[in-house]
């Protein structure tokens, strides 16, 4: 799979996604580019504890309390093979991931959902339909917690009930 998790790769493919709402048709270079601009930024895991205070000179980042960095990883070269996947995915079956949308969003048009619910109802039935090795309780309880962090109050639970509509009307059992 590579350095980064799924789970790090839907959270950038979320953050592609909403970025190219504004940006308008995608173009294919368009992940390459915002791959690029990620490329400075570290990805670290930390233990925290006490009172220690370290400092990662070579990417001027400062890091307080900590007992031990687990993971450190510069984001470089090609975007992760995930990641691709899944906002081509996404990108090329755009339109049959929309009906899905508004055939189980009950009262909601597409357009009055906002752009964080509606592009991650789009990489969750992507992965539903396309992604068959991925189990549906991670595809769900990922796109669940996803909501939760970057949605409105409401949006857990609305991406839940749409989702598990989804996964009954084409047969991914739990």
């Amino acid at each position: 799979m590579g350095k980064f998790s799924r789970s790090r790769c839907r959270e950038w493919a979320l953050q592609f996604l909403y970025q190219a709402e504004f940006a308008g048709p995608h173009r294919p270079e368009a992940l390459e580019r915002f791959w690029r601009h990620l490329g400075p930024l570290l990805i670290f895991r930390a233990v925290k504890t006490g009172s220690t205070l370290m400092s990662l000179k070579n990417v001027g980042l400062r890091v307080g309390p900590v007992r031990r960095i687990t993971q450190v990883s510069l984001m470089e070269g090609a975007p992760p093979a995930h990641l691709k996947d899944m906002v081509e995915g996404v990108t090329s079956h755009l339109l049959e991931l929309d009906v899905f949308i508004v055939r189980y969003s009950e009262h909601w048009r597409l357009e009055r959902m906002t752009i964080v619910d509606r592009n991650l109802l789009r990489l969750a039935i992507y992965e539903l339909l396309y992604q068959p090795h991925i189990p549906v309780k991670v595809v769900i309880n990922e796109a669940v917690e996803m909501a939760k962090r970057y949605g409105s109050e409401a949006s857990g639970g609305f991406i839940n009930g749409i989702l598990d509509q989804v996964r009954m009307a084409v047969g991914r059992e739990v």
